[in-house]
């Protein structure tokens, strides 16, 4: 239990310290609102009323976090839908206080309750997870389904095997290279960089395309300008995620 709360303590800090791509959006979303994917930032209370869309426009690490430096609350009946591609594994709501969620309200993703209570109305249901860093869980004959896709099995094996990877700096260019043992499932490698110093914040700048499944040993690189990176990250992606 130690762990968890530590784990989650963990998760918060790195999620808000993301970069805010809208702090313009007024406090209350919903409304047949049709959102994209970013880091929406209210400076106060919010609220969610009627429907959302949130569209991936098809973009598999399609992002969406909704910040409140105050109290969440969704009324009673909103509803949160998913179009073209998004994950209940990749939206978050986050509150600097209490979450609550109404009466029969349909929500999706995670609910995170900072130093605050996260309470569900009764025929409430959420697709995702409900969690606190210091506040109670309630709930009044709701409803949980947590996508199984979010939490790989402890033993499942990993969709690569990487036996070296290296970022070496060439006149004005940095030339990544990785070498991979065996494949499964890879559908591609998404090589992000950072370029601040945090080293939170990536975006994407080459996706090479993966083998699928393999056995041999395979070799990859790009080669980028080292004006705009500071950090490189590599991010296999395999199929169906």
């Amino acid at each position: 239990m130690a762990q968890a709360a530590k784990d989650l303590d963990t998760g918060y800090s790195k999620l808000v310290k993301i970069a805010v791509t809208d702090s313009g959006h007024a406090a209350a979303f919903g409304s047949g609102d049709t959102m994209d994917a970013g880091v929406y930032y209210i400076g106060g209370a919010g609220s969610l009323a009627g429907t959302i869309i949130l569209d991936g426009n098809n973009i598999p690490d399609a992002v969406f976090i909704f910040r409140f430096n105050g109290a969440f609350t969704a009324a009673a009946q909103s509803k949160v839908i998913f179009i073209n591609g998004t994950r209940r594994c990749n939206v978050f709501w986050i509150s600097e206080g209490a979450s609550s969620l109404g009466a029969f309200a349909y929500m999706k993703g995670t609910v995170l309750a900072n130093k605050g209570a996260n309470n569900m109305g009764a025929g409430g249901f959420i697709e995702g997870r409900m969690l606190s860093t210091g506040g109670a869980i309630g709930l009044s004959t709701a409803v949980i389904y947590d996508d199984p896709l979010c939490f790989p099995p402890l033993n499942a094996p990993l969709p690569i095997d990487l036996s070296s990877f290296t970022a070496k700096i060439q006149s004005e260019h940095v030339q990544i290279d990785w070498i991979t043992a065996t494949e499964i499932n890879q559908n591609y490698f998404n090589v992000e960089r950072s370029g601040s110093s945090d080293g939170v914040n990536f975006t994407s700048i080459s996706q090479i395309e993966g083998a699928g499944n393999s056995s041999q040993t395979l070799s990859y690189s790009v080669n980028r300008s080292c004006s705009i990176i500071r950090s490189v990250l590599l991010s296999p992606k395999t199929d169906g995620l």
